[in-house]
């Protein structure tokens, strides 16, 4: 599949899709403001139930929307990317809603670490988000720093799923 041909038919009023600076890589950026929590798009694809360690081998895009549930996600769901500072999160699984206001050009981004429980106690990667508070590696809601994520489940960005597993683990 040529990445760059698929991204070409995923544009909007609100988003378009064009390389990272001076990178090959792809993300989603705003058109227009997109007010602080404003919908901004919905995650549509095809759901996969496995256990994890079936899961991550190869499935770069796969995002976690349950326990034991991934979305293989279509269109703009392909090209969000991580920041450690995000500007929007992802409510009831998958619903992409504004954190605070995102200006036009800028790119709309999440933490991953607020969607997917682990990306493998093997297999963190890097991050390179360059955010001022950027945590260097991305390894999954388990891996949270406590501050970071008692902040998050503050403003209610941690889906019930992740606060489910956390409980589940800590009994």
């Amino acid at each position: 599949m040529d990445i760059n041909k698929e991204a070409e038919h995923w544009t909007s009023q609100k988003l378009y899709v064009a390389n990272l600076h001076n990178s090959k890589r792809l993300g989603i950026f705003a058109s227009r403001l997109i007010k602080k929590g404003e919908a901004i798009f919905v995650f549509k694809g095809v759901e996969i139930r496995t256990e994890y360690n079936q899961y991550w081998e190869g499935e770069e895009w796969w995002i976690q929307i349950g326990h034991k549930k991934w979305l293989d996600p279509e269109g703009y769901g392909r090209f969000i990317n991580h920041s450690c500072n995000p500007n929007s999160f992802v409510s009831k699984s998958v619903v992409l809603i504004a954190l605070r206001d995102i200006h036009p050009l800028e790119e709309v981004t999440i933490d991953y670490d607020t969607t997917d429980w682990t990306f493998s106690a093997y297999d963190p990667f890097a991050c390179k988000c360059g955010s001022e508070n950027c945590r260097k590696v991305i390894e999954g809601y388990k891996s949270l720093p406590n501050n970071i994520r008692e902040m998050y489940k503050r403003i209610g960005l941690i889906p019930k799923y992740l606060l489910e597993m956390e409980k589940q683990q800590s009994q």
